[in-house]
């Protein structure tokens, strides 16, 4: 394997990796424009303090089937946007991570080879 195939391997990787972060990163700014516009039009109606959504949380008994009800959480606007902005920051640092393990994997690579 010579420099140029590991340099290859390596931008590839960068390459995907880029792709997936900036397909989440157009999702999460896709779902913020979402909270924000259904902020103001709660606003306008009065209602900045009300719930957006509320979920039962449960699983399935495996022996009878029945639900088994676990939790359950109210979402503010508010609740959501920040939640948005704490897993895609936390998804970024994952990609972080990621395009590190590929700089490491090539370093490794060329170190292998003697390049």
């Amino acid at each position: 394997m010579d420099i140029l195939e590991v340099f290859l391997r390596f931008t590839r990787g960068i390459a995907d990796m880029a792709l997936y972060r900036s397909a989440t990163q157009s999702a999460a700014d896709r779902e913020y424009a979402h909270l924000v516009e259904q902020q103001k039009r709660m606003t306008e109606w009065g209602r900045a303090d009300k719930f957006k959504s509320s979920h039962n949380m449960f699983f399935q008994d495996c022996t009878s089937g029945s639900p088994v009800f676990y939790g359950f959480r109210k979402q503010t606007i508010e609740d959501a946007i920040e939640s948005l902005v704490r897993h895609t920051n936390r998804q970024n640092q994952w990609f972080l991570a990621e395009a590190y393990e590929l700089f490491e994997e090539c370093k490794a690579c060329l170190r292998v080879h003697g390049l």
